[in-house]
């Protein structure tokens, strides 16, 4: 098998890293097995990101498959690459072999799940509070640490440190909010929580969204405009489309309240005109992390009190040069004079082509009625 200098561009195993990528000619599936190339891939399907601004974070999967038998054992990580660069970073939950009389043509199935599955054990909280002798609940001392991204690395470091996840703040000129302490009820010794669902609720409550990325990044981005005049975007069309417009995309009733501990309600507010027009559509953080809804901000929930549009966009992919196939979440996407960002990436291989799968939603400034940015 001819090898491009870089297939793994962008991953280091210890201290050892690829050089140059290759740019043109049809993209070939690579996928290597804790940092060695197993075998001949010869499908794959891998996705990347969730499908809406409000989603929750959580992993995806992936499946490929190799010529023969190739021995992988569980928990390996698996990098997949077309040439040009890294699409995906994993970790193998098991592997199946079909053997065939017919054809010789036995294969090998690995299914793996991104790096967001392993966030998904169970942590203990480092605090108590008790009363009149009784434990009433654990607490996580969430306001030592600051915003989402110091809080994420802080847990992180805390709770998941073999990992080794790297976690960036997206291009905006959006800022994260302050982040208190986290108080939740706790009779006896539980309920405990997982890692994912701490981080999610310090999402939730940061207006904001955390997304992995192609290399294993956990990018985050405020959920405000993005405040930028110009940015670089894909064209996405000529490609097929499915756009959709429906009353689950508004949100008119906005509940915020702290930990039963604190029991504050820091927001309720409904808009009652689109509660009319399409019913009661609502946004509830029950163990909200912070001391305002500053970041929560009237134009924002104004916009969210209507329809918007979202977009699935599919296309085959020729050559390695199509920007396509290195889109991540959150990029930045448009099509004549509309503007997306990317929430989710999903890549289908098989021996006769390479199809990408896009799921777009309307823009930070979009979402907060604000002006888009130009393409740059």
């Amino acid at each position: 098998m001819s090898l491009p200098a870089v297939w793994g561009s962008g991953i280091k195993w210890g201290s050892f890293k690829w050089g140059q990528t290759t740019t043109t000619g049809r993209p070939t599936l690579y996928v290597a097995i804790d940092g060695t190339l197993r075998g001949e891939a010869s499908a794959a399907r891998f996705r990347l990101g969730r499908s809406g601004w409000f989603d929750v974070l959580g992993p995806n999967s992936a499946s490929i498959d190799l010529v023969g038998f190739v021995d992988v054992p569980p928990n390996s990580e698996v990098v997949v690459s077309c040439g040009a660069g890294v699409l995906w970073k994993g970790y193998v939950d098991g592997q199946s072999t079909t053997y065939s009389v017919h054809d010789a043509a036995d294969r090998t199935t690995i299914n793996a799940t991104d790096i967001v599955g392993r966030l998904g054990k169970s942590v203990k909280a480092p605090g108590k509070v008790y009363s009149s002798g009784d434990l009433i609940a654990r607490w996580f001392p969430v306001g030592l640490y600051g915003d989402l991204v110091a809080v994420a690395e802080q847990y992180l470091a805390d709770f998941a440190p073999g990992l080794g996840i790297t976690v960036e703040l997206g291009t905006s000129t959006g800022s994260l909010p302050s982040l208190t302490d986290w108080y939740f009820n706790a009779p006896g010794d539980t309920p405990k929580k997982t890692l994912l669902e701490l981080l999610n609720k310090a999402e939730e409550s940061s207006n904001a969204m955390m997304t992995m990325q192609p290399d294993g990044t956990l990018l985050i981005v405020p959920r405000a405009p993005s405040g930028l005049s110009s940015v670089s975007m894909v064209d996405v069309s000529p490609g097929d489309s499915t756009w959709v417009r429906g009353r689950d995309t508004v949100i008119n009733r906005w509940l915020l309240e702290q930990p039963a501990y604190d029991d504050n309600t820091v927001l309720d507010t409904t808009d009652d005109t689109s509660r009319t027009a399409y019913g009661e559509q609502s946004y509830e953080v029950q163990d909200y992390l912070c001391t305002s809804a500053s970041h929560f901000g009237s134009s924002f929930r104004s916009a969210l009190a209507s329809p918007r549009w979202k977009a699935t966009y599919t296309k085959p992919i020729a050559d390695l040069s199509d920007p396509w196939l290195l889109l991540a979440p959150l990029s930045w996407v448009k099509d004549g004079s509309d503007i997306f960002q990317v929430m989710s990436v999903e890549h289908d291989v098989t021996l006769s082509g390479w199809q990408v799968t896009l799921e777009l939603d309307a823009s930070q400034d979009a979402l907060n009625g604000a002006s888009e940015p130009t393409p740059a």
